[in-house]
């Protein structure tokens, strides 16, 4: 005996084919690995707006490095993601905002995110080689030699 009603009590699929066919959705079982729990369409259009978000932030302030190119854009659907998921859990229900909004306000929010990350990594790199002497330094000290009179 199965779980579920292989027989047809009208037309249309059993509830067999439903989880068939939900299960060969390799979409819907990457989205679920990645912890989003509401419909794959839904994802998508937040996504897609997150990333032209993305792309106009980058057109209203133009990046000043190459690495910001590519940075941009995977900020943008590393934070979109992380926005919607936690959207849909943090949320309260009373809420009426759909979860593309803040998919989309964090994908613009991401140029921003990496233009300080960026200034942060430029700064560190200025100043490595004070911070390795520092290091160095702390742990290997210059001995002093005393003289004896």
């Amino acid at each position: 005996m199965t779980a579920f009603p292989t027989t047809r009590t009208r037309k249309g699929p059993t509830m067999q084919d439903r989880v068939d066919a939900f299960a060969r959705d390799w979409l819907t079982l990457a989205l679920a690995a990645l912890g989003v729990n509401f419909h794959a369409h839904e994802w998508l259009g937040g996504m897609l707006l997150a990333l032209a978000m993305a792309s106009l932030a980058r057109h209203l302030e133009p990046e000043r490095d190459r690495r910001e190119l590519y940075l941009v854009f995977l900020t943008a659907f590393l934070v979109a993601h992380l926005t919607a998921v936690l959207w849909v859990s943090l949320a309260p229900e009373t809420w009426t905002i759909p979860k593309q909004i803040p998919m989309a306000l964090s994908g613009f929010a991401s140029r921003r995110i990496v233009g300080i990350a960026l200034r942060i990594i430029t700064r560190i790199e200025d100043r490595t080689e004070d911070l390795v002497d520092r290091g160095i330094d702390r742990v290997l000290p210059t001995e002093k030699k005393e003289t004896h009179e």
